[in-house]
């Protein structure tokens, strides 16, 4: 997956869950209103454990410590 591509994955990830109501996020922080709904967590991992791309592994284990 390509950082570009890994990146867009990412917008999608808060927007979704932020219009779910399980996640609340601006420029400075993010906070995990309902961990148990939180649409897209297993891809999240997914980019994390099989990317063969160094700045998506990196962007999604930053996403993943903010979230946990």
């Amino acid at each position: 997956m390509s950082a570009g591509l890994a990146k867009c994955f990412f917008t999608f990830f808060r927007v979704t869950n932020k219009a779910e109501k399980a996640l609340n996020y601006n420029t400075k922080s993010l906070e995990v209103i309902a961990f148990d709904r939180l649409v897209g967590l297993d891809s999240l991992w997914k980019i994390l454990l099989e990317s063969q791309n160094e700045k998506a592994i990196e962007e999604s284990r930053e996403l993943l410590v903010d979230l946990y």
